[in-house]
């Protein structure tokens, strides 16, 4: 997904009373980025490399029962862009990033975590591990374009399997 338009979709169900917790999850404090619900909303935070946090969050309320929440990313220049969040395809936030991760991000045990967030959070706003309390049917991330292939970072990993 680095330096790619992108689109993340849950298809959950939230309870009478409301859910809340993560997603989908990638990374740490240190680089990464999170979906989830807190607070009856609907949340997405890009950490960039621990220096800076793109939040956005939904204007309303999520609905109970079946959902689909969904969270999407336009490039918009080098390593910057809007971000969008959606509720059962009606818009309820955006948001500009413009700083993403250039790089990709390093897992060191801080892997792409789906209905909680291993580790150290990628960001403050929930306490690891921030398990989702409704229940997620599925969660697909599409990604646009073609990918970007960095010579040097490719040479790096071949001479590190070496």
């Amino acid at each position: 997904m680095k330096d790619r338009s992108h689109t993340i979709t849950a298809e959950v169900v939230i309870p009478d009373g409301g859910a809340e917790g993560v997603l989908l999850a990638h990374g740490s404090w240190f680089a990464g980025y999170s979906l989830y619900v807190k607070g009856g909303r609907l949340h997405y935070v890009h950490n960039y490399l621990g220096l800076a946090e793109y939040r956005i969050s939904s204007d309303v309320d999520l609905p109970t029962g079946p959902a689909t929440l969904r969270f999407r990313f336009r490039r918009t220049g080098e390593h910057r862009g809007v971000g969008t969040l959606y509720a059962n395809d009606a818009q309820v936030g955006e948001g500009e990033i413009p700083r993403t991760v250039p790089a990709v991000i390093e897992t060191s045990g801080e892997g792409l975590c789906c209905g909680y967030d291993s580790g150290i959070p990628v960001t403050d706003d929930y306490l690891a591990p921030f398990r989702f309390t409704g229940t997620i049917r599925q969660v697909v991330v599409e990604v646009d374009g073609a990918a970007h292939i960095d010579p040097e970072a490719t040479t790096r990993a071949e001479m590190a399997a070496q």
